[in-house]
């Protein structure tokens, strides 16, 4: 900073001050703050031994006092603000895969429907190597996410090679962006017993009107109860949760009303149309995963007893934001205000400026509110289910072969090798098709890791470095050894796991997103207990009409 800089600034820092103790202390403690960091700033500037590089340190500065307010609340640099822009308003184009890295490489790990990649010949497995001639390899994610966004109509040219396709030499890929998008529902259907079922992925501009033509659809086929599976899904647009909410709720009620510190914030949100059923009965399935919109959905139709949900608890995401510009064209995502649904609960699960409650905080611990029939509901921790379904635990070795990718790069082995495969009802693995899985995976010379396995390695590493006795460290060794050695015994031990995984992988080669629901569907706890339960409508009104 120049020395006329530091004047502009100090004359600021003392109007500031002399208007200071005319307010709250609160406007005190804000200024004092203010200048005690330009005084800091300054003195660092001039005396710190080396270079400073200014954009870099404020940057760090101000992140890292944003992160003790929320995750949502964030800083968004000059550099990062038109990628900011084209991804909350969705205005590019896309190719229609989704990408992760691998061991430092770029690899295709789901491609869209009839897009622009799978036209094009695109396989899942397949090694991005370059994108319009830059290299991919050691690249962060969001550099890559960045390189295959662009305008729609633009083209893109990407350098693939994989092992498993009939040529392995490296070959070039040009295709040309289109607006591609994942379905809002990838799959509706009518089950036995009448029962309608809708799959919805994400809450966009299109989600209500979707979910609205999928449900008349079933009606017509003949649906008289529902399954609104909101699962995994982060939400999205508030309005098209109030227009969801609107499908099953009479016109004029309160979905959502939010409260933040200024009154502009204080706003309340109801029902604008007419609805479409009243009637219906409704179960709504959420997990640790529905958020935001989803929970608003869920939480309004539970209020109103409108709904069962089942599930497991959701995610716990209540808070609004908006984004503000400031100085040099970097702008402020910024948390103004708090959702409430109709009950007067607030589905935010942690109050981050308490660092108080959280989905982990016991029922007794929370504020207690009722429905409109009277049921207990509390606050601060996302929404609770009716019925609560344990999620289906895993063993360590499948978690590690699942999150290692073995279970993925297998799957893209099998499709290598069989150009199609039966219906996605009577596909099946046979034995020997898992014994050569099995195979594979020792072949790899794959070595078993968890966070306590790796914590045992350090202490042995420890051990040798601090002298013990040759015995006592080879015999740490061994245990080490025997821990980490994944053997066929133990890989034939968890087949029952594995296989529906290997099943559902695989099917989704072929299939899709619709094919690997569909076939999910067939296993799913909280499914057949939501079908159980609508089948049985004593047992649902008197969820719904249970008291304390």
């Amino acid at each position: 900073m120049s020395r006329k800089t530091y004047s502009i600034v100090a004359l600021s820092i003392s109007i500031i001050f002399s208007l200071a103790f005319s307010f709250k202390d609160n406007y005190f403690q804000l200024a004092k703050s203010i200048e005690t960091f330009i005084s800091l700033y300054k003195e660092v500037n001039k005396n710190y031994v080396d270079e400073i590089d200014h954009s870099v340190l404020m940057e760090a500065g101000i992140n890292g006092m944003l992160e003790k307010l929320d995750p949502y609340t964030n800083f968004i640099s000059e550099n990062k603000i038109e990628d900011y822009r084209t991804s909350s308003t969705n205005e590019f184009g896309s190719i229609g895969i989704e990408i992760d890295t691998i061991q430092s490489k770029c690899i295709i790990k789901d491609i869209y429907k009839n897009s622009p990649a799978q036209n094009a010949g695109l396989l899942v497995g397949d090694q991005i190597i370059e994108i319009n001639n830059i290299e991919l390899e050691n690249r962060a994610i969001e550099d890559i996410h960045t390189l295959l966004k662009g305008q729609v109509g633009s083209t893109v040219t990407l350098q693939i090679q994989n092992p498993l396709r009939e040529t392995t030499e490296e070959r070039r890929f040009q295709l040309v962006r289109e607006e591609v998008k994942a379905e809002d529902i990838p799959l509706y259907q009518l089950f036995e017993n009448k029962v309608a079922y809708i799959k919805l992925n994400s809450f966009t501009k299109t989600s209500s009107e979707s979910v609205k033509n999928a449900f008349l659809d079933l009606k017509d086929q003949g649906a008289e109860k529902l399954i609104l599976d909101l699962r995994g899904n982060p939400g999205g647009l508030l309005f098209e949760a109030i227009k969801i909410c609107n499908l099953f709720l009479p016109k004029g009620v309160e979905v959502v009303s939010t409260r933040g510190k200024l009154e502009e914030w204080n706003k309340s949100h109801a029902t604008l149309s007419k609805p479409i059923d009243l009637d219906i009965p409704i179960a709504v399935l959420i997990n640790n995963k529905s958020a935001s919109a989803s929970e608003i959905v869920a939480g309004t139709l539970q209020d109103y007893d409108r709904g069962v949900i089942v599930g497991q608890r959701s995610f716990g995401k209540g808070l609004v934001q908006l984004t503000r510009p400031l100085a040099f064209n970097s702008s402020l995502k910024v948390t103004v205000a708090k959702y409430y649904i109709p009950s007067g609960r607030c589905i935010q699960s942690i109050h981050y400026s308490q660092h108080a409650l959280s989905s982990e905080t016991p029922d007794s611990l929370r504020n207690k509110f009722q429905t409109q029939n009277g049921r207990p509901v509390f606050d601060g921790g996302g929404i609770l289910p009716d019925i609560r379904i344990k999620p289906k635990e895993l063993s360590g070795l499948t978690k590690f072969l699942s999150d290692s990718n073995y279970i993925f790069e297998y799957a893209n082995i099998y499709q290598s090798t069989h150009e199609k495969i039966d219906s996605i009802s009577e596909f099946r693995l046979e034995d020997s098709d898992y014994s050569m899985f099995a195979d594979w995976v020792l072949s790899q010379k794959t070595k078993l890791k968890s966070p306590s396995l790796q914590k045992l390695e350090k202490l042995f590493s420890n051990i040798k470095e601090e002298g013990y006795k040759e015995e006592v460290i080879a015999n740490l060794h061994a245990t080490v050894e025997k821990l980490t050695t994944i053997s066929k015994n133990d890989l034939l031990s968890i087949k029952e796991e594995i296989t529906p995984l290997l099943e559902q992988e695989i099917i989704s080669r072929y299939y899709f997103a619709q094919g690997l629901l569909e076939r999910e569907l067939k296993e799913d706890k909280v499914f057949l207990n939501a079908k159980k339960l609508l089948a049985n409508k004593t047992q649902y009104d008197l969820i719904l009409k249970s008291k304390p």
